[in-house]
């Protein structure tokens, strides 16, 4: 019986295809890897956009905030009060109020708290409102 193929040419045969399957980059690999990049770079930016804001919002409270030394004290709100006239009884609502307190420990190191108080309603003794 003769042998067509001998077996270092089957194993020269074997080490050439592993090779070219190795190195060859197939187009859709890729347009694969390029997606990936532009979703992560995209998300990066995503992130950049919310440290800059948060950094932001720490600069303006800061600006808004009283405070002596290291400590700040601040706060903002919006209440409607309405003076009806005959039976029905008059309405005080706290829509909204919220109460800043921040401490700077360190220059890397900051503590700074926010409650928010959402339309507190007092009406006839009714309950409601809620705190976040």
């Amino acid at each position: 019986m003769q042998v067509l193929f001998s077996l270092k040419k089957i194993t020269v045969l074997c080490v050439i295809s592993a090779v070219v399957l190795l190195v060859a980059k197939p187009t859709w690999a890729q347009e694969d890897l390029n997606e990936r990049i532009r979703a992560l770079e995209e998300e990066l930016m995503d992130l950049r956009d919310m440290v800059n804001a948060q950094k932001e919002t720490v600069r303006t409270i800061e600006q808004k905030t009283a405070g002596t030394g290291d400590t700040s004290i601040g706060g903002y709100g919006e209440l409607n009060y309405a003076n009806f006239d005959g039976d029905k009884k008059d309405e005080f609502d706290v829509q909204r109020f919220i109460l800043f307190l921040g401490h700077k420990f360190s220059d890397r190191t900051r503590m700074m708290s926010e409650i928010e108080f959402e339309h507190a309603q007092v009406k006839g003794g009714e309950d409601g409102g809620e705190v976040a």
